[in-house]
């Protein structure tokens, strides 16, 4: 999402109902490395902010950058 955000592949309109709680969702979000492991693991700067609507579009982006025609849901 931050390449598709730099590049302005992404854009958030203002009219769209939860964008204020996306913004402030995105400001809380971020990245931890492992040192020991080199891993790296994506979530809210602290553990009662909430990540899902940050999770939602990344995942929509994700799909939607993967070029895919057919969407299966399962309930």
């Amino acid at each position: 999402m931050q390449v598709l955000l730099g590049h302005r592949r992404l854009t958030v309109a203002k009219a769209v109902a939860l964008a204020d709680v996306l913004k402030h969702e995105l400001e809380r979000f971020t990245v931890k490395i492992n040192i020991a492991t080199g891993h790296e693991s994506f979530e809210a700067w602290r553990e009662k902010e909430h990540d899902d609507i940050v999770l939602a579009v990344a995942l929509a982006c994700w799909f939607a950058e993967r070029g895919q025609r057919k969407f299966t849901f399962f309930a």
